[in-house]
């Protein structure tokens, strides 16, 4: 009787919190769709490579494995190139050598490149060899033509051939049988990284990032979620400071732990996980904290809407998930286009975006409108913090 009594307790506790019964029934479907169009993509991500003056035979096996040429007209500023036009590797041919820079982001997309070389190589040096069978045989055919010749010649001459000498007709000795064509040579660049870069040296930055985001977005949310249930915060408002105070209050606080946080996360990445970073460190920590700050406004913000720290973690999946689906992860050019639209307001999406472009591609000024976008939805959040705090808190 008692545990009948305990179980209608919690399920009456649970039917009254809709908040929760949205998490548990409505949440798992909106994630689960949202993941199924996620990896149903537009296309397979079509590899995409720029041509300057390539054999025909090589273009016609790019072709084969399914991946896109691009005709560039010069073959200068490779890296420019890849950048503008957004290329996965470029290839040029100078009489019997070809050069393959490759992007080195995608490792997927470079070995498929690879393959396609590899096959044209192959297909190269059997068509040689097909040459080389071939004109022996006609040598071949080409004797035995003459040796029946002098057969012939033996049988009409017969006893003269003791007194008479024969001239035996003979190959041309400055005649060779033609050499095989030597192998085109074909030389491997890389854009970024070296040929040693795998993929979890691609989601490193990522990996970062979201670490330096959940954290930050946790601790923020359940510390001021805290505040609210113990009565400190409701004090605060019964006194004449600001809302806005109160709201810049909370955000130096917790930011002076998320900076510590932060370049202690970094640090320990680059000098005991060995993780090379290209570009700047100082830059590399300042984007880190830059996203920090946003994850702390975001933190700020949904804790207004929750009642407890469960219901706190219960908002986990709803926030953070789509950060990482939207992240990079899963490249998000090849997304139907309502997914690659809502990616815009995922703040992950460009504090990841800035650290790749430091670590593997060692730029600086290239991630000035991630910046500018991550400093607009920090003040969108703070300004939002404030009016929420004044509609929800009941001051």
């Amino acid at each position: 009787m008692n545990i009948l009594t305990i179980a209608q307790r919690i399920i009456t506790q649970i039917v009254r919190d809709k908040r929760t019964l949205m998490l548990l029934f409505v949440a798992p479907v909106l994630l689960l769709t949202l993941l199924h169009y996620i990896f149903q993509t537009v296309d397979d991500g079509k590899v995409k490579v720029g041509i300057y003056h390539i054999p025909s035979a090589l273009s016609e096996q790019l072709e084969q494995h399914n991946i896109k040429q691009i005709k560039i007209s010069s073959d200068e500023h490779i890296k420019q190139t890849i950048e503008s036009q957004n290329l996965d590797a470029v290839l040029i041919t100078q009489e019997d050598k070809t050069d393959v820079y490759y992007e080195n982001i995608d490792p997927a997309k470079k070995m498929k490149v690879k393959q396609a070389i590899e096959a044209y190589k192959i297909k190269a040096k059997f068509s040689q060899s097909q040459v080389v069978i071939t004109e022996m045989q006609q040598k071949f055919e080409a004797m035995q033509q003459q040796l029946e010749k002098m057969q012939q010649q033996i049988a009409k001459l017969g006893p003269l051939l003791k007194r008479v000498g024969i001239d035996m007709p003979e190959m041309n000795k400055n005649e060779k049988i033609k050499q095989p064509a030597q192998d085109e040579t074909i030389k491997d660049h890389y854009v970024y990284g070296d040929q040693d870069s795998n993929y979890f040296d691609m989601i490193n930055p990522v990996l970062i990032a979201f670490f330096v985001f959940f954290f930050t977005f946790l601790i923020s949310g359940i510390t001021l979620l805290k505040e609210r249930t113990t009565g400190t915060l409701y004090k605060l408002l019964s006194t004449p400071i600001k809302r806005s105070e109160i709201v810049l209050g909370y955000m130096l606080g917790f930011s002076l732990f998320a900076t510590i946080q932060t370049v202690i996360l970094v640090i320990y990445a680059v000098y005991v996980l060995k993780i090379h970073v290209e570009g700047s460190l100082l830059l590399f920590i300042m984007s880190n904290i830059m996203l920090a700050f946003v994850a702390l406004g975001l933190g700020l913000l949904i804790s207004t809407f929750a009642k407890s720290e469960f219901q706190m973690i219960q908002f986990i999946p709803l926030i953070i998930v789509p950060q990482i689906l939207f992240s990079g992860m899963i490249p998000i050019e090849n997304m139907h286009r309502p997914l690659q639209l809502l990616s815009y307001t995922m703040p992950l999406k460009y504090g990841a975006d800035n650290l790749n472009r430091i670590m593997i591609k060692g730029q600086a000024i290239e991630i000035m409108p991630n910046i500018i976008v991550l400093l607009v939805l920090f003040a969108l959040l703070m300004f939002a913090n404030i009016i929420l705090l004044k509609r929800y808190r009941n001051i």
